[in-house]
């Protein structure tokens, strides 16, 4: 073989080779992969606001998730005592999801700045005479509760809600504001903590109301881009199975 030949063949190999190495990946792509690495090792880096995924209703597994955490909320002494719409299509608000996050950690923020723990439930919405609102089911102390009403205030204006009839609405689980505590009312409270979950799960499936044993009364079907419902970590999956199996341990099961 000549030295000519010799050229062409290395030159050729050469082009192969640098055919098949991988691309150098820009500093996005790199960034992109670290996140994707850090949310496989640990799921609960995984952001709150939920992927853009349109759905039309809930589903068996998220109605589960919500009557679950109404339910152990009580079970820990924090029941869900307080009921709070938001209508972010009236108030103007373009990112309902990112508003009502930001709201819940304002709360979350002062509770816990004042010694108490949050818990709480929501569900997002998009009704024929509402637009996209969220209803949250949260708990609020009795010892809280008239500085709660007068900070709202100023937690739905960092939000940006504007001051307008409807667009939010607040009011107390059961017959009174301690309905929850209270020996003489908390049959009031269970009964319409019960009804509350109920009207927040309206957007359940046909299959999730029949496993939950839902009615079809408040049946609402509703296009919602990103994540449909939540919890606070506190009332999540993995919070009520380490209570149970904590329990278990206690009564030696």
């Amino acid at each position: 073989m000549t030295q000519k030949n010799l050229r062409i063949l290395r030159a050729k190999n050469a082009k192969k080779i640098g055919q098949n190495r991988p691309k150098k990946r820009s500093k996005s792509e790199n960034s992109n992969a670290t996140t994707r690495r850090t949310r496989e090792r640990n799921p609960s880096s995984r952001s709150t606001t939920g992927s853009k995924r349109t759905t039309v209703s809930l589903s068996t597994a998220q109605v589960r998730l919500i009557q679950n955490a109404v339910d152990h909320a009580d079970r820990i002494g924090l029941p869900l005592n307080r009921m709070i719409t938001v209508d972010w299509t009236l108030a103007g608000i373009t990112d309902p999801q990112a508003s009502r996050q930001h709201l819940l950690g304002l709360i979350y923020d002062w509770m816990r700045s004042r010694g108490h723990a949050s818990a709480h439930v929501w569900v997002m919405e998009n009704g024929p005479r509402h637009g996209v609102h969220s209803h949250v089911l949260m708990h609020v102390p009795p010892s809280l509760r008239k500085d709660f009403n007068r900070l709202f205030r100023s937690w739905r204006k960092q939000v940006g809600i504007p001051w307008k009839r409807y667009v939010v609405h607040s009011r107390h689980v059961g017959l009174t504001a301690n309905a929850a505590f209270a020996k003489g009312d908390r049959a009031s409270y269970l009964h319409n903590a019960h009804a509350a979950t109920a009207y927040i799960l309206k957007a359940a499936s046909a299959s999730a109301r029949r496993s939950a044993g839902l009615s079809g009364r408040y049946a609402q079907f509703s296009e919602v881009v990103g994540k449909r419902c939540g919890t606070s970590r506190n009332l999540g999956e993995s919070a009520i199975q380490w209570f149970q199996a904590r329990s278990r341990d206690v009564l030696g099961v």
